[in-house]
């Protein structure tokens, strides 16, 4: 069965009632974990050798039982283990077994101390368990604890597991993080949690482990920067970092390997100015960066072919848009709600100025422009006092104004191209368009001190 193989610790199930001979031929297994609390028959040739051997099982009644029974009475040492779910506590931190072999895991259950220091294993009863885990709601609602230090070994936070732990001020490493999880509602409402930069910094799901609920980092303190590591693949659930107020930066440029931005991801935070997106990004989910009012520009990656709705509603000092797809995304109006895009500028790819002023909702920008190439839709034609007319015209389009003197005007296609340009003296000149095929024109009106683009319809 086990003959002739280098393993050394074994998982036996409950379901195994018997070893046969010859099973254990040079194995160099010495350690059985026995999930069953009756003991296997073992045949008397076998060719294993108990006295080398430990058996842990799942409660006293079963030390007994093995201790009993032919062979496994010659073992080393039968030791009690406990069933998962189980719960201890060695220095006044609580623990439950997650784990039965071949790893014997615990997750840290809770704790009365204010500054409880995480070890990376603990002992209770002759047996060595690893802590890799702070589990479900174990700190949830706890007004003592102020600070943890945790092992590298703890890589998941569970659902709830500082939740409303209102004066935990400091996450600090024995070495270094070794987070890999941080579930549902981990961390909500950690109102005196001001940075948590270290606690994510090899983090790679947040939000996850679950479903259900949201606010992983919901209504903390973060203050100054936030910076989401290389590491981060995956958002879900939402409201991850709403409500932190005193955020000002959210860095997410280094998460190279996360594709979707989860719902409220960023969300409610009244100081925060500037939003670096991963250039990785997919889909930007429904209201992921909204209601940040003091947020006045963002630059949206190509990769970005998804939006859902009120990505960006209610960011009402938002003036700068640079998107860097070279074609337009299809939108919802919803997706700028709350935003008078009439003063806003839309800053697009070198040609596709044209395209975007095609494009339901990004046409709704006040000026979009790709650097070479601006075309407004702004009230500058009559503040200026110019008139331009007829529109829709068969061929010649008039220009009045009080003064054209240093006056040039563009006509481009809606692709950006240029087509003629003429410069204009006096009060009223013309320019003949009759040579162009039907269709929308852009005519661009320049002076010394201003400029303003206007749609022309050829017929």
């Amino acid at each position: 069965m086990f003959r002739d193989t280098n393993v050394t610790e074994l998982t036996l199930p409950a379901t195994m009632t018997a070893i046969g001979v010859g099973g254990w031929n040079n194995s160099s297994i010495t350690t059985l974990f026995c999930e069953g609390s009756t003991p296997a028959t073992i045949d008397a040739g076998w060719a294993g050798d108990a006295t080398i051997m430990t058996a842990y099982v799942p409660d006293a009644a079963a030390v007994t039982a093995y201790g009993l029974a032919d062979v496994w009475k010659d073992f080393a040492a039968i030791l009690v283990v406990g069933n998962v779910g189980d719960t201890f506590s060695v220095a006044d931190i609580d623990y439950r077994i997650t784990s039965f072999g071949p790893n014997i895991e615990v997750e840290v259950a809770g704790s009365t101390l204010a500054t409880p220091v995480i070890p990376s294993t603990v002992n209770n009863g002759g047996i060595t368990y690893t802590v890799t885990a702070i589990g479900a709601s174990a700190f949830k609602n706890n007004a003592t604890i102020t600070s943890i230090e945790l092992p590298v070994t703890v890589t998941n936070i569970d659902n709830a597991a500082f939740q409303a732990a209102a004066n935990l001020s400091a996450v600090t490493f024995t070495t270094t993080s070794g987070i890999r999880n941080i579930a549902l509602r981990g961390f909500l409402q950690c109102a005196s949690l001001t940075n948590v930069n270290e606690i994510i910094s090899v983090l790679e799901t947040i939000g996850g482990l679950g479903t259900n609920g949201n606010g992983t980092f919901n209504s903390c303190n973060i203050t100054g920067t936030l910076t989401t590591p290389s590491t981060l693949t995956t958002s879900t659930a939402t409201s991850i970092f709403r409500a932190n107020h005193n955020m000002i930066v959210a860095d997410l440029s280094a998460s190279t390997l996360l594709t979707t931005l989860a719902g409220n991801f960023l969300f409610d935070n009244d100081g925060l100015t500037t939003v670096l997106l991963p250039p990785s990004l997919i889909e930007l989910s429904a209201s992921s960066v909204r209601d940040n009012p003091l947020l006045s520009s963002i630059i949206i990656p190509s990769t970005v072919t998804t939006y859902g709705t009120n990505v960006f509603k209610d960011n009402f000092a938002m003036l700068s848009v640079e998107v860097q797809n070279t074609a337009p995304v299809a939108i919802d109006a919803s997706v700028f709600d709350s935003i008078d895009l009439s003063t806003a500028t839309l800053t697009v790819p070198l040609g596709t100025t044209g395209d975007y002023d095609a494009a339901a909702v990004w046409t709704d920008f006040g000026t979009i422009t790709d650097g070479a190439t601006t075309l407004s839709t702004n009230n500058l034609e009559q503040e200026l006092g110019f008139s331009i007319y007829p529109n829709p015209t068969s061929g010649v389009v008039s220009i009045k104004s009080k003064q054209l003197n240093n006056t040039k005007v563009s006509v481009y296609d809606l692709n950006g191209r240029a087509l003629f340009s003429k410069s204009l003296n006096g009060t009223s000149s013309e320019i003949n368009i009759s040579n162009l095929a039907s269709g929308v024109y852009l005519l661009k009106v320049q002076d010394e001190n201003s400029e303003f683009v206007k749609r022309i319809v050829k017929q």
